[in-house]
């Protein structure tokens, strides 16, 4: 046997101790993602011709033996387990992977390996890609050699016992994309080498012990997504030329460390980014007016500095503010009036400053739950539950003027504001585009907007749909829009095509699609959603796939759109997606969202393997997962198990079946009624009665009937395999359903086999 591959099932139990001698021309062994436990045996190093070995996600222990014999490893994948002891000689296996010359991942992480992290990792294959070796009990310092596996694109050492400095030779490794050392020991400075990295796109290096500046050579690296050197001993002033890198989108946590000096004014250059912490510093001067142009931000943390003065007014910008905390500080002033009118800003700290005046009580005003201005004594009014004294007006006509021009100003911007917004509306409309329009009205929907822009411009795929153009407004009511302009799909969403409505014209009510065009459409699907999770620069998670999310062009070829929920994943296991940097607390549709969202689980790939699933089922049924026939505990997926696998024929969609398809017989067709595919292998089985002479069974009428028969037999075996993919994909449990591109693998499989036959 030369391939052993159950990956993601529910498969339990010991490997056998003589596996290695049992199956010596073992080349695959890929069983990730089950619930084996035991030894790993050690007749594997007897498997000399092993390519493949992935044995994560399992609660395998004990050591994990030598594989001195196979030498032909490109594989290696134990993370996600309980191998090791903790003890000094846990990592000795790792000597026999030196004399693998075409090995390119090595994952260890998530386990309870001990010892000294061995110098001889640099003599690992140079074709090596991925390092995981995070989140063990792993001591010893990086060695300097490391710089040899110049191929090396993700190293991962974080949550171990790492001593010693970073060496400046990880310089040299121009093509680290992923690098992760937080929560170690290392002190010593951060190397300037590190601004070499041109490709390098996530470095975190928190929770460590370094000290010394923050060197303005990291600004070099201008493909930077996060940064995170928290929870260090850093000192000296921000340099400008670190908030200069506008590709910064994920995270810059500075926060926890011993940072001196004012903002920087080019702040306002983090355009894209999403989550900024400078907390807990002694960073003094003003709030810079220029964090107005990050209308990114999600998240801002200022506090435990000695930053003075008041709230910039142009901080009214940031209207995707969900956190947003200045305590700890000296800052002064009113409390501005705009912060109440934050629609998703959910988390306000303003305690322990010197604000005066009254305090607001809409929006995030309203709850003492959602905000905090203790310590600062000269506030008035505010809500009952503040217990306040009330404010004293020194002037009412001042006031009343300034209210009136506040009036005229807002009025004339309204105006003006209106006219670009049918400037904007009647441009798109000339171009023949379609424009998907965000009220900013509604919670979520700025960071849904900025979530789906910063999708849509890191990814490129034939069936995701492409966006033109973007543009901002103001509506005939005043509120603020945003608007997308995607390329126009003339057939629709696929949500219309399953469901038409009740009031479409004679016309229209007579569209449907074939099995055929089923099959293309739920692979154009699935081809996208292997692409955001295993082809672009970061994965990704769609959040919300639906019939009515998937569009149609004129070729009928699919689209998956709406990225307002998409997550980007940026967990620090690599084999593990599920840790989500995303925007929006909503999580899918009522449906198509995976039961573990109901338990507060986190967003993961596995959650899109779902809904596909739930999308499958439901183009091949014809059946919503919303429809009143699933209730008390009936289910589209339990639905479709329960008549697996022989009466598949009772809940396919008798729709498919309606349009002859090329290679069938125009008489009679035997698609033209789904009852046939019922009743076609009785039919055959009498026709091959033994009994039966051979003219007798190849008679012209027989003849015909056997070649449908067979035809009919072929979709039934389809629609099987169909119906079962859909149903793996849909299983309650993470861990239990599909790989992406696996699915991806089996309905190519499937289309192939129906089109063959037909």
């Amino acid at each position: 046997m030369g391939m052993l591959s159950l990956p993601v099932n529910q498969l339990e139990g010991r490997l056998p101790t003589d596996l290695g001698f049992i199956c010596p021309n073992l080349q695959v062994l890929k069983i990730y993602t089950n619930q084996f436990n035991g030894p790993i045996p050690f007749t594997l190093s007897n498997a000399s011709k092993l390519v493949e070995f992935v044995l994560s996600k399992n609660m395998f222990s004990g050591k994990m033996p030598s594989m001195t014999s196979s030498r032909h490893l490109q594989v290696f994948g134990l993370g996600e387990n309980n191998l090791g002891y903790g003890n000094v000689d846990d990592l000795n296996f790792l000597f026999s992977l030196v004399n693998c010359s075409t090995l390119s991942s090595v994952v260890i992480s998530d386990n309870n390996f001990g010892g000294a992290l061995p110098e001889y990792i640099s003599n690992f294959s140079t074709k090596l890609t991925v390092i995981g070796f995070g989140r063990n009990h792993i001591h010893g310092t990086i060695p300097t050699e490391i710089s040899n596996l110049f191929q090396l694109g993700a190293l991962g050492m974080e949550t171990n016992q790492l001593t010693g400095s970073i060496p400046s030779s990880l310089g040299k490794l121009k093509r680290l994309n992923d690098l992760f050392l937080n929560g170690n020991k290392l002190s010593g400075s951060i190397p300037q080498s590190l601004g070499n990295l041109s490709a390098l796109g996530r470095c975190n290096l928190r929770l460590n012990n370094l000290t010394g500046a923050i060197l303005p050579s990291l600004g070099e690296i201008q493909n930077l997504l996060m940064l995170a050197l928290s929870q260090n001993q850093l000192s000296g002033a921000i340099p400008k030329e670190l908030l200069s890198i506008s590709s910064l989108s994920i995270a810059l946590d500075l926060s926890e460390n011993y940072l001196t000096g004012s903002i920087p004014m080019e702040v306002g250059k983090l355009v894209n980014l999403g989550y900024l912490h400078i907390s807990d510093n002694r960073l003094t001067g003003v709030i810079p007016s220029t964090l107005s142009a990050c209308t990114s931000l999600e998240d801002l943390h200022l506090d435990g500095n000695f930053l003075e003065g008041p709230i910039p007014q142009s901080l009214s910008f940031l209207r995707g503010i969900e956190e947003l905390d200045l305590s700890r500080n000296n800052l002064s002033g009113k409390i501005p009036s705009y912060l109440q009118e934050f629609k998703v800003l959910n988390y306000l700290n303003l305690s322990f400053n010197n604000f005066e005046g009254e305090v607001p009580t809409q929006g995030v005003f309203k709850n003492t739950t959602t905000f905090s201005i203790l310590g600062n004594k000269q506030l008035c009014n505010g809500i009952h539950e503040l217990n306040l004294p009330r404010c004293n007006l020194d002037n009412p006509k001042k006031q009343k003027s300034i209210t009136k021009l506040i009036v005229i100003i807002s009025v004339g911007g309204g105006l003006l504001g209106s006219l670009l917004v049918i400037c904007c509306l009647l441009f798109f409309r000339l171009r023949k585009k379609r424009i998907k329009v965000f009220n900013l009205q509604h919670r979520g929907a700025s960071k849904s907007f900025l979530a789906e822009c910063e999708a849509l411009k890191s990814i490129r795929h034939c069936n995701l749909v492409r966006i033109f153009s973007a543009c901002s407004g103001v509506d005939f009511q005043g509120n603020d829009f945003m608007a997308l302009v995607f390329d126009f799909m003339v057939n629709g969403s696929l949500e219309k095509w399953l469901h038409p409505v009740d009031n479409l014209n004679q016309e229209e009510e007579q569209r449907y699609l074939n099995i055929m065009q089923r099959l293309d459409i739920v692979i154009d699907v699935v081809s996208a959603l292997d692409y955001l999770h295993n082809g672009s620069h970061i994965p990704i998670a769609h959040c919300d796939l639906k019939p009515s999310n998937v569009l149609l062009d004129a070729n009928m070829t699919a689209h998956v759109g709406d990225f307002g929920l998409a997550k980007f994943m940026v967990g620090t296991s690599f084999q593990n997606k599920s840790t989500e940097s995303g925007s929006i607390g909503i999580r899918g549709t009522v449906g198509y969202a995976p039961p573990e969202y109901a338990m507060g689980s986190k967003v993961s790939t596995h959650s899109d393997v779902y809904s596909y699933g739930i999308l499958l089922l439901e183009m091949f049924t014809g059946k919503s997962p919303t429809d009143n026939m699933f209730k008390n505990g009936l289910t589209l997926n339990n639905y479709v198990l329960t008549v697996l696998p022989e009466r598949v024929q009772e809940i396919a969609d008798p729709r498919m079946f309606l349009q002859a398809l090329n290679g069938i017989s125009n008489n009679n067709n035997m698609l033209n009624n789904n009852h046939v595919l019922e009743a076609l292998p009785d039919r055959l089985e009498q026709i091959e009665d033994p009994k039966l002479s051979l003219q007798e069974r190849e008679g012209p009428g027989n003849q015909n009937l056997m070649v449908q028969a067979n035809q009919s037999l072929r979709i039934k075996e389809c629609l099987f395999s169909i119906f079962s993919t859909g149903v793996v994909c849909s299983a309650q449990m993470p861990s239990e359903r599909m790989n992406i591109s696996d699915v991806v693998s089996q309905l190519c499989l499937t289309r192939e086999k129906i089109s063959s036959g037909l």
